[in-house]
Order: structure tokens, then C-alpha cells, then sequence
């Protein structure tokens, strides 16, 4: 492994490591205020019932919500018209097969005909 596979993978590593900080940072940054508050108890700049944090909390939540409605609108708009689609597929495909079925009838009974012919011109040779 040369100088520079290594260079690399110490840096994958590095953003490996920065990616699952980042994902966790949030929640220990929150459980560490949580933890300063309760420990400092009479000197903490929000108490026990965390009225502070349950405001910021809340306040995130109130605009996250349209956010998140928004986001499952257009989905469904995307599935409406995917199921659309998928409708207008099935009904061509469907009508392709009709169409086979019937030609495929068309030649079924072309070829009872010339069987028929055939048999009677037989009979008629035979009869000669």
C-alpha cells in the first residue's frame, strides 16, 4: 500500500468520523446543557422544568411541521402521478393484448378453414 492509498483512507476515516459527530452532535449537545442544568441546580440559567428548552424545542418543532408537510405533499404528488403512469401503462398493455388475443383468433380460425378445405379436397380425390 503506497503513500497515497494511505493519505486517503486516513482521510475517508477523518470524514467518516465527522459525519457521525455531526449526526450525533445535536442530542449530546442537547444532553450536555440538560446535564450543566441539573448539576448547577439553584445557579443554572434554566431549572429543573427546563421551561427554556422546552420553548426553543417547541418552537423548532412549530417550523419544522410545514416544512415537513410540504415535503410529504410533493411525495404524493410524485406517487399520484407515478400510480398515473403505472394506470396508463397497464391500460396500453392491456389493449396490446387484446389485440394479439384477437389476432391470434383471426389465425386460429384462418387455419380451421384451409383444414377444412384441405379435408374436403382430400374426400373429393378420394372419392375420384
Amino acid at each position: 500500500m503506497g503513500i497515497t492509498e494511505k493519505v486517503l483512507l486516513v482521510l475517508f476515516a477523518v470524514f467518516a468520523l465527522l459525519a457521525v459527530l455531526r449526526l450525533f452532535a445535536a442530542p449530546l449537545k442537547l444532553a450536555g446543557k440538560l446535564l450543566v442544568n441539573t448539576l448547577l441546580a439553584a445557579k443554572a440559567f434554566d431549572p429543573y422544568p427546563f421551561i427554556l428548552l422546552n420553548l426553543v424545542l417547541s418552537c423548532v418543532a412549530a417550523i419544522q411541521a410545514p416544512l415537513i408537510m410540504m415535503s410529504q405533499n410533493r411525495q404524493e404528488e410524485k406517487d399520484r402521478r407515478r400510480a398515473e403512469n403505472d394506470y396508463k401503462v397497464n391500460l396500453k398493455t392491456e389493449i396490446m393484448i387484446e389485440d394479439l388475443y384477437d389476432k391470434v383468433n383471426a389465425i386460429l380460425a384462418r387455419q380451421t378453414a384451409l383444414e377444412k378445405q384441405l379435408t374436403e379436397k382430400g374426400e373429393s380425390v378420394g372419392q375420384k
